[in-house]
């Protein structure tokens, strides 16, 4: 756990080359980057425990199709779960947890045949 309190930049998206951006337990507030399809590296991305981030999840989200793991638990985001979620093929662990995410998981979750974990307990 570390005490960063801020936003997250909107320059961190222009991190091509990373594959693992953790930036859990932290003070993080804010929603998050609009403009994520640049991270076309990434296969971790953990925001889980910042309890400040909120705001629906960004469409430029499910582009990143390289990401095995999605953590975003114990946040306030909001918004429903786009049915684009299914281009994240590669997923292994979805963790959504305590959140305020409402509306029915989309059927097109299916098309992740690799996730092993999904946690979306504590949310709409």
């Amino acid at each position: 756990e570390n005490l960063f309190w801020s936003t997250i930049p909107d320059t961190i998206t222009s991190l091509e080359n990373m594959y693992h951006l953790n930036l859990a337990q932290n003070y993080l507030h804010g929603n998050l980057p609009l403009n994520m399809s640049n991270l076309k590296s990434l296969e971790i991305f953990d925001l889980g425990g910042n309890a400040g981030l909120n705001g629906s999840l960004p469409s430029s989200l499910y582009e990143l199709s390289q990401l095995q793991q999605l953590d975003l638990h114990g946040n306030m985001l909001s918004g429903s779960i786009s049915d684009e979620i299914g281009q994240l093929s590669a997923l292994t662990l979805l963790s959504l947890f305590d959140n305020r995410f409402s509306g029915t998981l989309p059927s097109t979750l299916g098309l992740c045949v690799y996730l092993e974990y999904l946690y979306i307990h504590n949310t709409n």
